[in-house]
């Protein structure tokens, strides 16, 4: 798995995986973030370039994102903890729903685990393969498989549900 990864090779990776470690992070992080995210997670993959899987690149990025986009949630957990001793609190949506415009999509989105959010995010917006995804979040192919499944049919139903309902007021 471990391979000598010359610098040629890895500025041919980050040519190749450079947007789609973008679209990845900016799904997750503030646009104003995106950049910093980006930058922050290419030089560990450059510190680890050695411990880079042969074929599996994409997933490999992905995860050390996921490591940088960890640290920048608490970061950010912590700022917006002591701003809220100085201000009222405000939600948002999260980056991935904003991206969903379809409104009952959206609805039905919200009803998912944070979990089931992340596998179908990387799976349908991210474009990993189960195996990648897996890789990513750290469980076996087949666990991937299976609670893609499960999201999809309770993303299914909700979208059912919903759609019932609107017909009843009707």
């Amino acid at each position: 798995m471990d391979s000598l990864m010359d610098d040629a090779r890895f500025v041919a990776i980050y040519r190749e995986h450079s947007i789609k470690m973008s679209a990845f992070i900016s799904r997750r992080a503030e646009m104003s973030d995106v950049e910093d995210l980006v930058a922050d997670a290419f030089e560990i993959a450059w510190r680890k370039r050695n411990q880079a899987p042969v074929d599996n690149e994409l997933g490999w990025l992905f995860t050390i994102a996921n490591f940088v986009l960890a640290n920048y949630q608490r970061k950010k957990m912590r700022r917006s903890r002591l701003l809220s001793l100085f201000s009222p609190e405000i939600a948002a949506p999260s980056a991935e729903l904003v991206a969903l415009k379809d409104f009952e999509l959206a609805q039905a989105y919200r009803h998912l685990t944070s979990t089931e959010q992340q596998l179908i995010g990387l799976v349908y917006f991210d474009g990993l393969s189960v195996a990648d995804a897996a890789t990513v979040l750290k469980i076996s192919p087949n666990a991937a498989s299976i609670r893609l499944t499960r999201a999809r049919a309770k993303l299914a139903a909700q979208l059912k549900g919903e759609n019932q309902s609107q017909k009843i007021e009707s």
